[in-house]
């Protein structure tokens, strides 16, 4: 009896039945009864339709196999198909991925440019208003001084301390033909630390910072604070601050209005003026004696005496 229908069951019983046919066939030869021919044969007719059966069903079989293997390709291929897909997709995110992320950085930078330059712009706007506070400031002087012009104050007071904003009170002006010692002392003595602006009849401006009040003792005094400076001048040298060398740094007199310098490097009188730049204080931009003025003596078109406060 056929006890399993699988493939290499069917095979092996198939095999048996061909043996036992062939056994049946040399019986046959051999010789045998009739009844005993009759059952030999019935048994090969029934082992004849067996191995037919089992032929048709190993045929059956090979046709489930093939028709399996030919399904399992298909949705091989169509799984690869799928997969294929998928990975196409997955490539596309990528790629979509590095755009968008290059995109980003291309917008990070751009908006860090952007903050920069705008940090520069917010910067250079502070600055310029404070310049602009700093020029109203100033402005006031421009009726003051019929001298310099009112920027020259914001140089002055850098000068003197640029970390605060100075003012600058008008204590004193004359020119040539209403100037005095004794008008000067009168107005300036005891008041503190002032400038002393000159404009000559050579159109040159200079003068001095006097960090202590003017007197007229007839002594040298003052401290490594006190200077001079030229803002107007023949060489073209812009506005130049002048620093002491030794400490005989200011004096005045009865007779004298403003004396910088034991040298004289700047000496205002009562009949007549004179400089002789650089002794006291230290020439920086190599023009010596006709820094201030073409001349060692000088004729006062206008002074004027700021006290700062």
């Amino acid at each position: 009896m056929i006890t399993s229908n699988t493939r290499e069951d069917l095979e092996r019983d198939n095999a048996r039945l061909q043996k036992e046919n062939w056994e049946f066939r040399n019986q046959l030869k051999v010789g045998c009864s009739n009844i005993d021919h009759n059952s030999l044969y019935f048994q090969l007719e029934i082992t004849k339709n067996e191995n037919q059966r089992l032929q048709q069903e190993i045929i059956n079989i090979n046709q489930n196999v093939q028709k399996l293997l030919e399904e399992n390709y298909i949705n091989v291929g169509h799984n690869n198909n799928k997969m294929d897909l998928l990975f196409g997709k997955i490539e596309s995110l990528v790629k979509a991925n590095e755009t968008l992320h290059q995109q980003l950085k291309q917008q990070h930078n751009s908006f860090e440019i952007k903050h920069l330059e705008m940090g520069n712009k917010v910067s250079k706007t502070c600055k310029d208003m404070e310049s602009c506070q700093q020029d109203l400031q100033f402005l006031k002087y421009r009726s003051i001084s019929k001298i310099i012009e009112y920027s020259s104050f914001k140089i002055i007071n850098d000068w003197i301390d640029d970390s605060k904003a100075i003012d600058f009170e008008l204590l004193y002006k004359a020119s040539e033909d209403d100037f005095s010692a004794s008008s000067f002392h009168s107005a300036c003595d005891g008041k503190g630390a002032t400038i002393t602006v000159i404009e000559t009849t050579d159109d040159c401006v200079f003068g001095g910072y006097n960090s202590q009040s003017w007197n007229c003792d007839g002594n040298w005094y003052g401290d490594d604070k006190c200077f001079i400076f030229t803002l107007v001048n023949k060489h073209g040298i812009k506005p130049t601050k002048y620093s002491p060398g030794n400490t005989n740094y200011v004096g005045s007199g009865k007779n004298y209005v403003a004396m910088f310098g034991d040298g004289f490097d700047i000496g205002v009188g009562q009949k007549y003026s004179y400089q002789s730049f650089p002794q006291t204080y230290i020439d920086t931009t190599g023009k010596g004696k006709t820094t201030l003025n073409p001349t060692r003596s000088f004729t006062i078109k206008s002074i004027e005496i700021y006290k700062c406060i």
